[in-house]
């Protein structure tokens, strides 16, 4: 996780397929030698959540979709609280 100002740029060489999210962003799946990632931003900041390409078979590109769905930092919740 970094701020979406120091983000890592990916060409579309590097994205192998890309999906959207439950709140409508874009999230990428890159493939390097030896793990697979989805990358996508929220609220200013670059997510990367990868997985080791010796275990992908027990965690899915569809798990790390449901992991990145599941984070729901919000300013507008941290001003209520």
């Amino acid at each position: 996780m970094r701020p979406s100002k120091h983000k890592i740029q990916f060409t579309n060489k590097h994205i192998k397929k890309s999906y959207l999210l439950k709140d409508g962003q874009p999230a990428h799946y890159i493939e390097n030698s030896g793990s697979g990632m989805i990358v996508f931003e929220k609220d200013n900041w670059q997510y990367m959540l990868s997985i080791d390409k010796r275990v992908s078979k027990q965690v899915s590109i569809q798990s790390l979709i449901e992991i990145a769905n599941s984070i729901d930092y919000s300013t507008k919740k941290k001003k209520l609280l």
